[in-house]
C-alpha cells in the first residue's frame, strides 16, 4: 500500500500506525514504525484514523499479467489474485501476492474463493 502526504506529496509504502507520547504531549504516526508526522495532544483511536485520512490518499495497486489475471491491492493492505473471474486467493499483502506469482508458495495464500459473490462477502465482514 502506498500513502501520499496531501501536504508534502511524499509517498510513503507500508502499515501506517500511531501512538502517544506524554512527555511531548503530541501523537505521532508512523509508517512501517518510521516517524512520518506529529500532532499536538492526544487522539483517540477513531481521531487518530480520521485525522490520517484527511492528510494522506491511499494509493492502491492493480497488476494485470492477462486481461483475465490480475493482483488487487484493498485500502488494508489485503491483495487478492483474480483467476479468470471465478477463482480468487487472498494475500496478506500486495508483495506476498508477487511472491506467490513467482514462487507458487501456497503457505502466502489467507484464503481461496471460486465465486466472486463468495470473495465479497468474506471481505465484507472484515470491514473492507
Amino acid at each position: 500500500m502506498v500513502y501520499v502526504s496531501n501536504f508534502t506529496k511524499e509517498k510513503y509504502e507500508g502499515t501506517w500506525s500511531y501512538s502517544y507520547d506524554e512527555n511531548k504531549d503530541k501523537t505521532e504516526f508512523y509508517i512501517d514504525e518510521a516517524p512520518i508526522m506529529e500532532v499536538s495532544g492526544k487522539l483517540s483511536e477513531q481521531d487518530a484514523e480520521e485525522y490520517f485520512k484527511e492528510n494522506f490518499e491511499i494509493e492502491t495497486r492493480d497488476y494485470y499479467f492477462r486481461p483475465n489475471r490480475s493482483l488487487h491491492e484493498l485500502d488494508s493492505g489485503l491483495a487478492y489474485y483474480n483467476y479468470e473471474g471465478y477463482h480468487f486467493r487472498v494475500f496478506k499483502s500486495f508483495e506476498d501476492g508477487m511472491k506467490w506469482l513467482e514462487d507458487d508458495d501456497d503457505s502466502l495464500i489467507v484464503e481461496e474463493f471460486d465465486t466472486e459473490e463468495s470473495l465479497d462477502e468474506w471481505l465484507e465482514k472484515r470491514g473492507e
